[in-house]
């Protein structure tokens, strides 16, 4: 086994993996307010949880719900409090086992300490833990050692619709097109990824670009559409020079 990632918020995530949102998958790389990019490690597959619990306004039971869900294999990428609506919306990605662990834990602490007789706010509440949803990720494959920032989104089918002869479309009108993110690549914040790209291996994309075909190894694209800007060599400790 190798040795598990260095803990920034919710423990390790052990990524890459072959995803599932139908048209898109979005990662947005906060780790428990502070600004920790992802930097996948290991290779597994990838479940994005997103629970909203009935607690907006005092941060203390908010910290102990996040608390609870610290589960290896389970990585914070964002919470919001809410005090207008009393409510707080925390999104985790991990592996399927380690999320529904974390989930599970969450919610028990969540009943333990929200007092819905006590709740008021905007959002009409249904309980404790309001909504626990699950997305599945799909169509992308990410390697060892690859760092993706923030808001970073990937296609994952070029020409999404919603209907097919009017009727709503179902799996079997929908093929997942791949998208693979080799070893030591690193995708700025907010970026796009089209499908059926393949970034190489220590390729550089800079924030905000969109990616809409194959990046070499060992070079720096950025823009809309990202454009080579130059090759990247690396340093002795893996810094790119």
């Amino acid at each position: 086994m190798p040795a598990p990632p260095r803990d920034n918020g919710l423990n390790q995530l052990r990524s890459g993996s072959e995803s599932s949102a139908r048209s898109q998958v979005c990662f947005s790389g906060f780790a428990c307010g502070a600004l920790h990019p992802i930097c996948f490690l290991h290779m597994s597959s990838l479940v994005e949880c997103v629970p909203n619990f009935s607690e907006g306004r005092d941060k203390g039971i908010v910290d102990a719900i996040v608390d609870a869900m610290k589960v290896p294999g389970v990585y914070l990428l964002d919470r919001e409090m809410d005090s207008d609506h009393n409510r707080s919306v925390i999104t985790l990605i991990g592996d399927r086992e380690a999320i529904a662990e974390a989930a599970i834990r969450g919610v028990g602490k969540a009943l333990e300490l929200i007092d819905l007789t006590k709740h008021q706010g905007a959002h009409p509440r249904i309980g404790a833990a309001d909504v626990v949803p699950f997305i599945p990720i799909e169509g992308v494959t990410i390697e060892d050692e690859v760092f993706i920032g923030h808001g970073v989104t990937f296609i994952n089918d070029s020409y999404p619709r919603a209907t097919t002869g009017g009727e709503l479309q179902t799996e079997a009108d929908w093929q997942v097109e791949t998208t693979l993110i080799k070893r030591g690549a690193s995708i700025g914040s907010g970026a796009t990824i089209l499908s059926n790209v393949t970034v190489g291996e220590n390729a550089i994309v800079g924030a905000g670009s969109v990616v809409t075909k194959d990046v070499p190894a060992n070079m720096v694209v950025a823009g809309n559409p990202a454009r080579r800007m130059r090759s990247v060599g690396l340093t002795a400790g893996g810094g790119a020079v």
